[in-house]
Parts: C-alpha cells; sequence; structure tokens
C-alpha cells in the first residue's frame, strides 16, 4: 500500500465512551449520514487497523465472463486514514445504459457521502474496471473522486477483477473538495456479501454484511454491522463462545462517536457484550446498543444473528491442552507520562509459551512490579484507585479490560498506573496457571531514571478526574478540552 500526504486543516474531536446508567428519555435512532465535506486530521490515539484481505478459502469461486456477472448488490469495504478504521456499506452495480463495457456503481461510500452514481469502463480481457476523476457530490461544495497515488493529475483509478469475482482498487482514492478539503480512503474494494445479519429494532432488521475470518489471528471482521457502515471486530474461542470488544466505534453521528456495549435485562445498564455461534451462525447473547459520552444511545437491538449465506463456515480455533508450560517474556515495555493522566505502561505479552506453543487466554496472565532504593515492590491495582475494578488485583488476565484504566488489544496492553512517585524501574512478568501448576516468565524492566522520565508528579496528575465542558466524568484518552482540578486542558 503506497503512501501519500493529503492536506489536512482541523482537529476532530474525539470522544470516548463512559459506561454509565443510560436515561431512556435521551434515546436517539441512527440516522445515514450526509456528506457535509470538511477536512478532519487523525486523532493521535487512532486504533490502528490491519488492512483487510480477502479470505479466499472462505468464499466461492466467481468467474466474471460477462459485465453482467458484475451486476447486483456488492459490499464495499474502504480503509480510512482517517480515523484508521475498516469502513464498509452496501453498493449496487447495474449495467450502465446504453453502453455495453461501463458499469454504474451506486451508492460508492455510501454511508459517508451518499454519492453521484459512479461510471466505470469494463475491460474483460484485461480483467479491469477503470473510474475516471468525477463528480460523486455537489452540495455546499463540490467534490471530485481522484486518484491521490499517480504521479500524473487527472489519473484514473484502475480496479482489478480478482479471481473470486472482487473488484479491488489497491491505488489511493479520495474524494476531494473545491475547498481543498478531504475525506478519503487509501484502498476500497467491492465484494459480495456472504453472511445476513438479522436484529429486532421495531421489527425485523436483515442487512447484507461481509464477513472475513482471520483464522491465525482466530478473529472475525463484520463488514458494515448493524447497517451502520462501521466494521466490527469479534474474538473467536474454541468453546464456541464469541469476544466483543466494547471499546469499538459502532455508528459516529452529531452526537460523537458510539461505542459498542451489551445491555441488561433491564434494558438500563450497560455490560460487556458476548455471542455463541454454531458453525453458520453467531448469535449475540444480549441487547445491544451503541452508547456515547454525551449519554445518547441507538436504541436496543434485540435477537441479533449473523448468518452465513454462502455455503462457508466458521472456523473455531482448536481447543488448547490445559497443561503446564513457562510463558514467554513480555516483550516491548514501555513507561511514559500522560500530561493530564498521568503514568502509565504499554507492554506486549506474547500468548506463546518460551518454545512458541500457543497457550489458553484464559490461563494466562500478566503482573507489574516496580523498583524503589533498589527494592522490588509487588504492584497492587487497588479497588480505591481503579474504579471500575470489583476487587483488587495483582494478577491481570490476558483479555482483562476495564474501558477506562486498563486496555488490551491482543497481545499489546496498556495500564494506567497511581501512585508511582519515586521509582525507579518499572517491570512486568507473564504467569501462566497450565495444568494446575504456576509458571513465570522473566520479569521485563524498564529504566525510568536512565529514560529521564520524571514522576515527581506523576501521583498528582494522575488522582484526580477530569470532566468534559458539559461537567461528564470522562475516561483516560478523552480528546477535547477537559476540566482537571479547575484547570481547563486541551486534549489532543
Amino acid at each position: 500500500m503506497r503512501k501519500f500526504t493529503l492536506l489536512i486543516v482541523a482537529v476532530l474531536m474525539a470522544i470516548t465512551a463512559s459506561a454509565q446508567k443510560l436515561d431512556i428519555k435521551q434515546l436517539v435512532s441512527p440516522v445515514s449520514q450526509k456528506g457535509n465535506m470538511v477536512a478532519r486530521a487523525l486523532p493521535e490515539n487512532a486504533k490502528p487497523v490491519k488492512p483487510f484481505k480477502l479470505n479466499k478459502k472462505a468464499r466461492k469461486a466467481a468467474g466474471v465472463t460477462s459485465i453482467d456477472d458484475l451486476t447486483g448488490t456488492w459490499m464495499q469495504i474502504y480503509y480510512s486514514n482517517f480515523d484508521k478504521t475498516i469502513l464498509s456499506t452496501v453498493v449496487e452495480i447495474t449495467k450502465t445504459e446504453g453502453s455495453e463495457n461501463s458499469i454504474t456503481i451506486n451508492g460508492w461510500w455510501g454511508n459517508v457521502l451518499n454519492s453521484e452514481p459512479i461510471e466505470a469502463t469494463v475491460d474483460l480481457a484485461a480483467g479491469t474496471v477503470t473510474v475516471a476523476p468525477q463528480l460523486i457530490y455537489d452540495g455546499e461544495v463540490s467534490v471530485e473522486l481522484v486518484n491521490v497515488d499517480a504521479e500524473t493529475e487527472g489519473a484514473p483509478l484502475v480496479g482489478t477483477i480478482a479471481e473470486d469475482g472482487s473488484i479491488v482498487f489497491e491505488e489511493g482514492c479520495a474524494a476531494l473538495t473545491s475547498d481543498g478539503a478531504y475525506e478519503y480512503a487509501l484502498t476500497t474494494m467491492f465484494v459480495r456479501p456472504n453472511g445476513k445479519m438479522e436484529f429486532l429494532n421495531d421489527g425485523v432488521q436483515i442487512v447484507d454484511v461481509y464477513i472475513e475470518q482471520d483464522e491465525e489471528e482466530e478473529k472475525v471482521y463484520v463488514y458494515n454491522f448493524g447497517d451502520f457502515g462501521r466494521t466490527i471486530e469479534l474474538g473467536m474461542n474454541s468453546d464456541k463462545t464469541i469476544e466483543v470488544p466494547s471499546s469499538q466505534i459502532v455508528y459516529t453521528g452529531t452526537n460523537g462517536d458510539f461505542y459498542l456495549y451489551g445491555l441488561d435485562e433491564t434494558a438500563e445498564n450497560l455490560i460487556s457484550l458476548s455471542a455463541t455461534g454454531t458453525e453458520k451462525t453467531i448469535t449475540f447473547d444480549q441487547d445491544w446498543t451503541g452508547y456515547t459520552s454525551t449519554q445518547y444511545w441507538l436504541g436496543q437491538n434485540t435477537g441479533t444473528t449473523i448468518t452465513l449465506t454462502d455455503g462457508s463456515k466458521f472456523v473455531y480455533p482448536a481447543e488448547i491442552a490445559d497443561v503446564a508450560a513457562t510463558p514467554a517474556n513480555p516483550t516491548d515495555l514501555e513507561y511514559n507520562v500522560h500530561k493530564t493522566y498521568g503514568p502509565r505502561i504499554l507492554v506486549d505479552v506474547p500468548r506463546v509459551d518460551k518454545n512458541g506453543k500457543k497457550l489458553r487466554k484464559d490461563k494466562l496472565f500478566y503482573q507489574i512490579y516496580y523498583i524503589v532504593g533498589g527494592d522490588v515492590f509487588d504492584y497492587t491495582l487497588k479497588t480505591t484507585d481503579y474504579k471500575y475494578l470489583e476487587s483488587d488485583m495483582d494478577l491481570i488476565p490476558y483479555n482483562f479490560t476495564d474501558d477506562y484504566d486498563i486496555y488490551t488489544d491482543g497481545d499489546s496492553k496498556k495500564v494506567y498506573l497511581y501512585g508511582s512517585d519515586g521509582w525507579e524501574k518499572v517491570g512486568v512478568k507473564s504467569i501462566y496457571l497450565g495444568g494446575d501448576e504456576t509458571h513465570e516468565s522473566e520479569i521485563v524492566w524498564y529504566d525510568i531514571v536512565a529514560a529521564g522520565i520524571s514522576t515527581v508528579n506523576a501521583n498528582g496528575q494522575n488522582g484526580g478526574k477530569a470532566y468534559n465542558m458539559a461537567g461528564q466524568l470522562v475516561k483516560q484518552g478523552y480528546k477535547g478540552i477537559v476540566v482537571k482540578n479547575g484547570k481547563k486542558f486541551l486534549m489532543k
């Protein structure tokens, strides 16, 4: 994927969800987003998402011998360099009236732009689909679809028809506005939907989705989840339970970013969302919603099931034997002090033993240590500091997150620290409880003093609460103006 530079002139305030009791009076309904084009900067904490790839084994071969083979319903999937995420939308491709070698794509980047139909020329012999620069939106500002990778201005986008019938545009394409702003994506592709999402929300709704399974990472990506044009990631377990990270944005609207949560039996309190599966379906165990720190939510979605419709199957990880093993050492340990929220560590905890053999997630933990005056101490996460913990914690489960101070993203862990004044070093080790035995890795250390990092005021920084301008408590990592200890800070 080639890199390119775009003009960015404004800053987006990224909103982080807050798990509070829902106010039923503040229900909002999801609305389709109109393309009022504005230039937007990349958030500093944007979560990188792996560039998408087609899972050839999970899809039927679909030869293309005529333009008619390219018509019908497609899923357009595109990687957004704006917020480092994968977006998606359902589009319709028709044969262009009066032409024998072109198609019309209706809904290009539809959930972002509600664009005008795009015309593309098809060369079946070469296996290409060519899109010339053209007007795709005409509102307060005009918007043109352009190729931003090409050295020559005005060069077309050229997509390749893959063996499975998908259309892949590897060149960077952007929506260029008349005032010099961008909404853009690095790559885009068209694939046939191979799944359906059915959920109850004032009646039955059935949505086209494309499902990609990454067997190596034990994950499933669902494009166009809930018909919101967003991609969510599901973790697959060998017992066919499904993990649904709540830190994922499911919808972005005028009220901010809506994060994916489950609802309890009263439909008034947020909980972690989970699901169970079969070879053909994934069914969510709780009702779900999208919730933002402005206390708006998307309504109660019940009875949600994702069903594969193309003959493929969900493949679950093989069961890992519960045997004793020594875990590999943690890697990439870093320590820094956030200017408002205080000290934190970032560390990778490999899910393998010292010989590279995969370990069970439910048996793997990690623990934090520190050195003061040359002496080594265990670090305890206390409920007096960590407001979302139910009890004090020494061993942190591999997949644990409180969506506030403790985050996990695969092997990568981030933990905010309290009471770290005077620390000379911070360390992390892995602990594995397989086979009714306890085995530990070595402690990996980060030398805070040698790195020249001051911890004198770290505890004071991290000890207070931060609020947005509406007086609502916000999480670590919140972007925007916050009030902390009576002072205002602009968090970027």
